[in-house]
């Protein structure tokens, strides 16, 4: 018996990654598996791999930044299996890698998009749900937060100060 045996998972993110490895891990320790991601190729892989290797798992495309997406997804996940016990908010974006004086505006806003209203979507529309949500952070968005001043949260599981 594994850790989520007989529950359902969604995994945003799941086309590669850490988000890929966290489904397979998933299905792994007993879970049914909804792999979502924005891009359909590589989630389809994730799920691919998952039955190919005797798990149960679907593709879900979504975009976590519209709301419309975060509530059709969630549908699939129970118009699938009838049910939904856990998610792990894995989509997120590195964006440009350069001097914050060398970063335009749209780019500061699609990183923002993404990992912070993504996350904040898929929290607020299944958190109500007896459902446990569980966020991924990067150290290094944690610790770019940080160095700016917008975290203040050292004593969080997720602060990974290296």
């Amino acid at each position: 018996m594994g850790l989520v045996s007989g529950k359902v998972a969604l995994v945003t993110g799941a086309g590669g990654g850490i988000g890929r490895a966290t489904a397979l891990k998933f299905v792994e320790e007993g879970a049914k598996v909804i792999a979502s991601d924005v891009n359909s190729d590589e989630g389809n892989e994730t799920a691919a791999l998952i039955t190919q290797n005797g798990g149960d798992a679907v593709f879900a495309r979504a975009d976590v930044t519209r709301s419309a997406d975060v509530k059709a997804l969630i549908a699939t996940v129970v118009d699938t299996y009838g049910r939904f016990d856990c998610a792990c908010n894995n989509a997120g974006i590195e964006g440009k890698i350069a001097a914050i004086a060398e970063q335009s505006e749209d780019d500061f806003d699609r990183v923002m998009s993404v990992n912070a209203k993504g996350n904040f979507g898929m929290t607020a529309l299944t958190g109500n749900n007896n459902i446990v949500v569980v966020p991924v952070h990067s150290g290094i968005g944690l610790r770019l937060g940080a160095n700016l001043g917008w975290l203040k949260f050292t004593d969080s599981p997720t602060w990974n100060p290296f």
